[in-house]
């Protein structure tokens, strides 16, 4: 644990258990909740070692977003307060333009109380923020959790994800849009990519999947169209496999929705361990090659999400 912080943790993954730098990704908290208005689950029964978001669907406009947070102190907490700011990916870095931009309460409230809580008790907020899917460029929301006067961000992030890493009252999750039928799947995630630069598309899978699985990377906006990797056998992939790879070259600055998809076969049906990931890397290119190893820097693929 990081020495000296006695407030509460909003983790950046299940890997995070407050130690900073964060371990794991900063682009899915499972401590936002973002639940359809017809879940009926008991919130403070829910797994802490498992994340319960499922990728929101088309079929629901509005979400409810409950907030989870465990206490790291060695005494009781009250008097806390979690806000949540909604934004698109693209604008991550520019924090004044979506710190304005914050998650209402059904009553219209900004915040919500964190309930009380022993020290290393796990709570969750009785009442809910609501998301409004329709806007679906703007579904990156970022959750802070303070005891006093709202947190100031800076102007400009430079490093969104080594922000988050260090704060252990700061977190945020990239909310998927997404559909299931009986043998189908897809999600979308917005992404942004800038002219001249070379890029690859991955998609990861986790489960069990027959043959003649199809799985699909698509997006109209950058002309993505034919990405397909067919199973020829049963698979079974116990961790998140990459499964699929599309290299792109974009022609100009763009921010665009970019859907994943998994079709069964007739006879099959989605399960609840099947699962699929799109995974965004930047490809350096041999002049920015050449500047970073020239800095001792070798690691040439930046990933995102």
């Amino acid at each position: 644990m990081s020495a000296g912080y006695t407030g509460y943790l909003v983790r950046d993954s299940l890997d995070d258990d407050g130690t900073v730098p964060a371990k794991g990704s900063q682009y899915h908290s499972p401590d936002i909740l973002v639940l359809p208005p017809t879940d009926t689950t008991d919130k403070k029964s829910l797994a802490y070692d498992e994340d319960p978001n499922k990728p929101v669907e088309k079929n629901h406009t509005k979400y409810r977003v409950y907030v989870r947070a465990k206490n790291l102190g060695a005494t009781k907490l009250s008097g806390y307060k979690a806000r949540i700011y909604r934004n698109c990916p693209s604008l991550l870095t520019h924090s004044r333009e979506w710190s304005q931009e914050r998650l209402k309460t059904p009553s219209g409230d900004s915040f919500l109380e964190i309930p009380s809580a022993n020290s290393q008790e796990i709570v969750v907020t009785t009442d809910y923020f609501e998301l409004d899917i329709s806007q679906a460029t703007n579904n990156c929301l970022v959750l802070a959790v303070t005891d006093g006067p709202e947190l100031e961000f800076p102007d400009e992030i430079d490093d969104m994800p080594k922000f988050l890493a260090a704060r252990q009252y700061v977190c945020m999750r990239n909310v998927k849009l997404g559909y299931t039928s009986d043998n189908f799947h897809e999600e979308y995630v917005r992404y942004s990519v800038s002219e001249g630069h070379n890029y690859q598309f991955s998609i990861s899978a986790k489960g069990t999947f027959p043959a003649k699985t199809k799985f699909n990377i698509h997006c109209a906006e950058l002309g993505i169209y034919d990405a397909e990797k067919n199973l020829s056998s049963k698979m079974t992939y116990a961790t998140p496999t990459v499964v699929l790879v599309e290299p792109y070259t974009a022609t100009k600055s763009h921010n665009a929705n970019i859907r994943v998809s998994f079709l069964l076969p007739n006879d099959a049906h989605v399960e609840g361990d099947m699962s699929v990931n799109l995974i965004q890397s930047k490809v350096i290119d041999a002049v920015e090659q050449r500047i970073l190893r020239r800095l001792g820097v070798y690691n040439l693929v930046a990933h995102g999400n």
